[in-house]
């Protein structure tokens, strides 16, 4: 990382020293001035809303902050919470915080699922709801944020049924404490919560017994998911060590972005892609008609692809890969490429964030 200008740092101090501490985990003056700007908002908001003198505590209040952030912290777990749609999320450290490259693909599956919703309700002509499986749930930013926009599409009590899946302790309970922050907040009904239309549970997806278990307890059989999401582990060990940032091999879980060693023990594929080979593997026993994975980077995304096509009647299946922003194919359109003899397509611009995969002639464009 290059070193900050010694002018710049004098012309931040000259400013406010707290911006000067600020600078070199912000990189530039404006990410700083705008960093500052939401901390001092934060703790006058907290300290007002304990009824406590805003300026004394408020003051406090922002140097703690301030230092927090200036030693790395991520500011998501400096201020607690990260919007994320339309919904506000409550950020802890031990749980990952949400990227808006997430935040982009979930908007996208949703708009659609949406269009395709004449043929997804089919299924439920039977009284089943719409079901959604989201694997390490995280914060549950996406199975709240795939519901919140979903439900208005798949409406009357308890046609969506949304399960957030996460084997951290932690995490499960950061996602059902978000569930009832945006009901509180009218962001999600309360059929999410009152109606149990949103639930999370614990369960390790490499344990069989845990799994289905968990998946069972939506009620009926477990093989009758219609759409499976994940964010996984995807980063090996030598990337986590060399690419990621200081900020996130300092305070954000290594449980959440390195599969654990020796799961890919028996398996063909790259330590990093295990959880992948996993999902699909569980995949012959949901029968989603719905899949999509995030990745790491395009290279991944190849490889997930690759495997997908492998797919027991893999004819029935379409897939893609989603660079970041799918909705915009940028100035080169749509791409292509050739694996296992198939085409598949590549929708948006940026970096390899995602792999789709589907059996719904609807959603093929």
């Amino acid at each position: 990382m290059p070193r900050l200008p010694p002018a710049l740092l004098r012309q931040a101090h000259s400013i406010s020293p707290q911006l000067h501490a600020l600078l070199p985990a912000c990189r530039d003056l404006q990410s700083a001035r705008s960093e500052l700007r939401w901390i001092r908002e934060h703790a006058l908001s907290s300290s007002s809303g304990a009824g406590q003198p805003s300026n004394r505590h408020g003051n406090a209040a922002v140097a703690r902050l301030v230092a927090r952030r200036a030693r790395g912290e991520p500011l998501q777990y400096v201020l607690g919470s990260q919007p994320f749609g339309a919904l506000d999320l409550r950020c802890r450290p031990g749980v990952l915080i949400p990227r808006p490259e997430t935040e982009a693909y979930v908007v996208h599956l949703a708009s659609l699922l949406l269009r395709a919703r004449k043929a997804l309700g089919a299924a439920a002509a039977d009284g089943r709801p719409l079901r959604v499986v989201d694997v390490c749930t995280g914060s549950g930013c996406i199975a709240l944020l795939l519901y919140q926009l979903l439900h208005r599409g798949f409406p009357g009590a308890g046609s969506l049924r949304v399960l957030g899946l996460d084997v951290a302790p932690e995490a499960v309970a950061l996602a059902r404490e978000n569930l009832e922050r945006n009901v509180r907040r009218g962001a999600l009904p309360a059929t999410a919560l009152e109606g149990g239309d949103v639930r999370f549970a614990q369960a390790d997806l490499f344990s069989d017994g845990e799994w289905n278990s968990a998946v069972g307890q939506r009620g009926g059989e477990i093989a009758g998911v219609d759409v499976l999401v994940s964010n996984p582990p995807y980063i090996s060990t030598q990337g986590f060590d060399r690419d990621t940032g200081r900020s996130v091999r300092n305070f954000e879980p290594r449980l959440a972005l390195v599969p654990g060693a020796g799961l890919s023990q028996g398996t063909a594929c790259a330590p990093e892609d295990v959880f992948y080979a996993r999902l699909l593997k569980v995949s012959r026993v949901l029968r989603p008609r719905v899949m999509l994975f995030e990745v790491g980077d395009m290279e991944q995304a190849r490889r997930v692809a690759q495997m997908a096509t492998g797919l027991e009647q893999s004819e029935q299946w379409h897939v893609e890969i989603w660079r970041d922003d799918p909705d915009l194919d940028g100035n080169d359109g749509l791409r292509e490429e050739v694996l296992n003899g198939r085409r598949i397509p590549v929708r948006g611009s940026g970096h390899g964030r995602s792999v789709f995969v589907h059996r719904v002639p609807e959603l093929v464009t």
